[in-house]
C-alpha cells in the first residue's frame, strides 16, 4: 500500500488497515505503536474537519486527546500539534478525561461555566480547518520510515 502513487489512496489504505486491526478503534491492543498513531491522527482530523473540537471530545476519539498531541508531535506536524495542544489545555487542569462518560458529563459543566467555550473551541477548529500543514502526507513519510512496525 506504502507504493500506490496516490497520497489520498495510501492514507485511505493505510487507515482501512488500522480500523480492520482495531476494530474501528475499539481495540487498540493489536495495534503496534506506529498504528496507534496512525489511527489517533486520522480522528482528530476526521472529527475536527467534520464537526469541530466538539465533536471529537464527544465521541471516543477524545479518550485519546493528549497521545494524540503526541502523535502529531512524532511526525513533526507541530503546527496542528499546537491547535490540538490549545483545545486541550481548555479542559480543567489541562485533562481530558479517556473515559468518554466522565468526559461528557464534564463537557456539560464546563459550558455551563464558559459561555464562550464553544466559540474557543470553533476559533480552534476553524485554525485546524485552514491549516495548510501536510499533515496526511507527513503521516505516510512516518509510516514510511516505520513501516517494519506496520503490518
Amino acid at each position: 500500500m506504502l507504493e500506490l502513487d496516490n497520497e489520498n489512496e495510501i492514507y485511505s489504505k493505510l487507515l482501512e488497515r488500522v480500523h480492520q486491526l482495531s476494530k474501528y478503534g475499539m481495540d487498540l491492543s493489536k495495534l503496534s505503536y506506529v498504528q496507534r498513531v496512525v489511527l489517533y491522527i486520522a480522528n482528530v482530523t476526521g472529527e475536527v474537519n467534520n464537526g469541530g473540537f466538539n465533536q471529537f471530545y464527544f465521541n471516543t476519539s477524545g479518550n485519546y486527546a493528549h497521545e494524540t498531541h503526541e502523535a502529531l508531535q512524532f511526525i513533526s506536524a507541530n503546527k496542528t500539534a499546537g491547535i490540538l495542544k490549545q483545545a486541550n489545555d481548555l479542559w480543567p487542569d489541562q485533562l481530558v478525561p479517556r473515559d468518554r462518560d466522565k468526559r461528557f458529563e464534564m463537557l456539560v459543566d464546563i459550558v455551563k461555566k464558559d459561555t464562550n467555550i464553544n466559540e474557543r473551541w470553533n476559533e480552534l477548529s476553524e485554525l485546524i480547518w485552514l491549516n495548510e500543514e501536510p499533515v496526511s502526507k507527513l503521516l505516510i513519510e512516518y509510516v514510511k520510515k516505520h513501516k517494519a512496525q506496520f503490518k
